[in-house]
């Protein structure tokens, strides 16, 4: 089970990272792929494709740059909370108090 889960963390096309978001369709407009940060919905346009011969369907983002800025300064801001930033940059570790 972890092998899969591994995997699937890898894009097939290019073995570049996944970011889990949602996929958002509209009644009105255009599809969009929305990550949640921190309670605020960073969304970028979804462009498809489908093969005319077996009817594959394959989506893109029209803006990943978006998507990725968003996810990494969650990931800062996460990071900055518990402390382990602190302690990349070689700084002392953030101390709770009781």
């Amino acid at each position: 089970m972890e092998a899969a889960a591994a995997v699937a963390a890898v894009c097939s096309r290019c073995g570049g990272a996944l970011i889990a978001g949602a996929f958002v369709l509209p009644i009105l407009g255009r599809a969009k792929f929305a990550y949640n940060l921190r309670g605020r919905s960073i969304e970028t346009d979804v462009d498809a494709r489908m093969c005319s011969d077996c009817g594959l369907l394959t989506f893109t983002a029209e803006d990943p740059e978006r998507i990725r800025r968003a996810y990494q300064a969650d990931r800062y801001a996460e990071a900055a909370t518990d402390g382990t930033a602190r302690l990349a940059r070689g700084g002392p570790a953030r101390r709770d108090k009781p």
